[in-house]
Formats: C-alpha cells, structure tokens, sequence
C-alpha cells in the first residue's frame, strides 16, 4: 500500500513558503505588456490548429474509410475517458490498479493520508499568489511554442511545405473532413481503449469494471478547492521550470518574471515581419496519426461505439471524483510526496485509517 508520508511532504511545505515570500509586485506581470500580448495571440492562433507539427500525411486509402459513429452521449463518452485516465494516473502514482478486485483500502488509505497531509498546509497555500505563478507559465509556455513554431519554419514556408499541409496526400484539407469528423467523435474511445486494456473493448468486462468502480467506497477529499489549487500552482512551476530551466521556488517571483519577460522577448523577435504561417482550420498530424485511425477501424472500437449505454457522470462516483484528483497532485507535488507504506519515518497511515 502507499500513502501521502508524513515525513517526505517536507518538500511541499518548502515549495510554498519560498513560493509565498516571492509576493509579485504591483504590475510585474510579463503577461500584461504589449509584446507578451502579441507572443500569446500568435501561441493561442497555433494552439487553435494544433499546430507546430509536421504537416499531416495521411495514407490516401483512408479518403475511403467509413470508421463507426460512438452511440452513446458525449457525457458518457466523458466518463470513460476519465476512467481511462484514472487507471493509468492511480497505477503510476500509487501502483494500484484501481480495476482489480480488492484495491479499496488502498485507494481510500491515500485519500485518508492526503486529507491529514493538507490540514496543516491549508493557510499557507493560501498566501501563494496562484494567478500570478498561472499568468507567469502560461506566458513561458507561449513564448515556447512560438520560439518553436519559428524554429521549424513554419511562419515562412517553402511553398512545397505550405503544399502539404493545405492538401495531404493531394487533396484539399477540406475533403478528408468526413473522416476527420469521425475520428474526433471516436477520440474518447481511442484514447481508453489502450488505457483500459484490450479486455475492456469486450462489453461485459467494461460492464463489469463499471459496477466495480460504482461499489468502490473512498472517504471524500476534505477540501477539493485546496486540491485544486495545489494542483495548479505545482504544475504552473513544473511549466516554468521545464520551459526556464531554473526552479521557480528558489529563484523567486521577480527572478522568473525576468526571465519570462527575456523569453517574450526573444520569441517576438523570432516571428518575421510579413509572417505567413499555414492558413489552416487545423492541422491533423496530432489528432489522426496512422495508429488513431487503424485504432478507428478495429474491431474493438466497433464494438464500444456501438454501446448505448448511460454510463454515470464522473462526479457521482466516489473513486472518479476524489481518488483521480489525489493521483494528479500526487503528480505534480515536488520531491516524493507518496511512499509505499508502513515506511520507517513514524508512519502514521494505520492510525489515521482508524
């Protein structure tokens, strides 16, 4: 079994008291100047069409294909990707399959210690100035994506690229929107099938698995606001940290700003005056690569669109709505935050699951 240690959430609590001394001062956001404004229009016009990435080249075969249109509702079709998501989070972070028979003291013991990890930090995560470390990472992670879309060439392609990605395989964007439709009413079933394991593409094992998750009972997460609010300050820094190579809590705010701001800078200094990227509603490469669409064509997925099942909302089902939160901050906390239990530091997990 694992819990939140009572002994390796050291790291957490120094993360949030360097990151709450490192108040910003008044109007030092990069994200309000004019160039930031600009870099972060020209990511949010990328980011619209999935774009950098190489041009789409799709097997021309596939103008034909005819994939299966998924029977049940969009809501439903949520719930099983969470539940894809939620076995492949809580077995990385936890080692427990939470589809197997018998993981329910296991996943109630790490909402149990994660509960009495998070009481006595609750004030000083609130000091930390969450929006402004968000505004800092969003505008690093902008500056990124364009710094890279540049480096590709995409702002001035050769008109052989511009070619390929106005009319993959020979044929205008606009005549593969048929199967680019049905790909994307497939993607939460492509995307769980792996996830869930080829098992689950059999209805009765899905449906199995389904009143497993349904019966398994986990005390509540006692402050889900502070859950959340922890999971998106840790991955803001991640962001910064991944994008600046400098650790946001030791640096502090006004040290990051600074080199935020050099990153705009240096990214709006990369897009060429006259800039004349792809003019495309989208470019596929990401969303229909060849896996996707055989995963389309399988027999698997035939079956799972097929279903016309109901399946409940994420949020009524205990394990969705609070083991799933535990295992993402689990995976953003700095340091080690979970280990595997009884540990040798005065573990405390037996008596808290009292």
């Amino acid at each position: 079994m694992v819990c939140f240690c009572i002994s390796s959430f050291e790291p957490v609590t120094q993360a949030l008291s360097r990151l709450s001394a490192a108040t910003p001062p008044a109007g030092t956001t990069p994200a309000a100047t004019p160039t930031a404004q600009r870099v972060t229009s020209v990511a949010n016009w990328l980011s619209a069409r999935l774009l950098p990435a190489p041009a789409w080249q799709p097997d021309p075969a596939w103008a034909a294909l005819q994939p299966p249109a998924p029977q049940m509702t969009p809501a439903s079709l949520a719930t099983l990707g969470t539940l894809a998501t939620l076995r492949t989070l809580v077995m990385e972070q936890f080692g427990v399959d939470p589809l197997q028979q018998g993981k329910q003291t296991a996943l109630a013991r790490a909402v149990v210690t994660l509960n009495a990890r998070l009481a006595p930090i609750a004030a000083q995560a609130a000091a930390v100035d969450t929006t402004a470390w968000t505004k800092l990472a969003d505008t690093a992670a902008a500056a990124a994506q364009v710094a890279e879309a540049a480096q590709s060439g995409l702002f001035t392609p050769t008109p052989e690229v511009m070619d390929a990605y106005l009319a993959p395989a020979g044929l205008p964007l606009e005549e593969w929107a048929a199967l680019l439709d049905a790909v994307t009413a497939l993607a939460p079933l492509i995307a769980a099938a792996p996830q869930l394991g080829p098992e689950m593409t059999e209805p009765g094992n899905l449906a199995e698995a389904m009143r497993q998750l349904k019966s398994i009972a986990v005390p509540p997460l006692q402050d889900p606001l502070l859950v959340a609010r922890l999971i998106g300050l840790f991955t803001a820094t991640n962001t910064l940290q991944s994008v600046l190579g400098e650790d946001p809590a030791a640096a502090g705010y006004e040290a990051v700003a600074q080199l935020v701001q050099d990153k705009v800078d240096q990214s709006a200094a990369m897009i060429p005056p006259g800039a004349q990227p792809p003019r495309v509603a989208c470019n596929p490469t990401q969303m229909a690569p060849p896996a996707v669409v055989e995963a389309a064509m399988s027999p698997g997925i035939a079956k799972l669109a097929a279903l016309t099942w109901q399946v409940p909302p994420a949020q009524t089902l205990p394990v969705l709505a609070n083991v799933l939160p535990a295992a993402a901050l689990a995976k953003a906390l700095p340091g080690s935050a979970v280990q595997r239990a009884p540990c040798a530091h005065g573990c405390d997990a037996a008596a808290l699951m009292q």
